[in-house]
């Protein structure tokens, strides 16, 4: 674990569910592309299974608390959560949005006009919300934001509208390794970045 990039950092505190009964680390997601990106730390089998909202694939892995604890690791459900001390956050962040935001339309108006804008939503725990926040505005110098938080009072959002923050963060997170389904559904949303409502 020593030797994880930044960007197989980003995978691990997204998706990684750490059980102390048998000091084994799970990893579950729909791409094995995330997954696949972690072997050359756990060369572990990574397999399928049904769950209700379709296929997920999972790779399981021994690890003691002690490894996790000294790169600031939380449990994803803890209320309080840390990133990991990197000196630069570029590729962590790109794994961690590959995983955890997503493009999306809002409505707007222009005088008597509706259209739907272009909008980038990041979601995770408050604590890292509140830090990709603050990163962002440093590194992309993006305006701070407010964050809200969901019904289920866990997840917290950050949300950006501006194109130009959103082209000037994706061009932040520009870098390898990536993954192509995130990056190409991002290029198409940015080619049409307003559809306009017919009256």
């Amino acid at each position: 674990m020593n030797n994880a990039t930044a960007y197989q950092l980003g995978i691990i505190f997204s998706i990684g569910s750490y059980n102390k009964e048998d000091a084994r680390i799970t990893f579950r997601h729909k791409e094995r592309y995330f997954l696949e990106q972690l072997q050359t730390l756990f060369p572990n089998t990574i397999y399928g299974q049904e769950v209700h909202s379709g296929k997920q694939y999972v790779m399981k892995a021994s690890i003691n608390i002690e490894t996790l604890d000294n790169l600031n690791w939380n449990a994803r459900n803890s209320d309080v959560r840390k990133l990991p001390i990197l000196e630069k956050y570029k590729d962590f962040l790109r794994a961690y949005l590959e995983i955890h935001s997503r493009f999306d339309y809002c409505t707007t108006y222009t005088g008597n006009r509706k259209y739907y804008r272009l909008r980038l939503r990041i979601y995770g725990n408050f604590n890292i919300i509140e830090n990709i926040n603050s990163i962002l505005a440093i590194e992309v110098k993006t305006k701070k934001k407010s964050i809200y938080t969901t019904p289920n009072g866990k997840t917290s959002v950050l949300c950006y509208t501006n194109l130009e923050e959103i082209r000037n963060i994706l061009k932040y997170l520009d870098g390898s390794p990536f993954n192509n389904l995130f990056w190409d559904n991002a290029y198409r949303c940015l080619n049409e970045p307003k559809k306009y409502i017919k009256n």
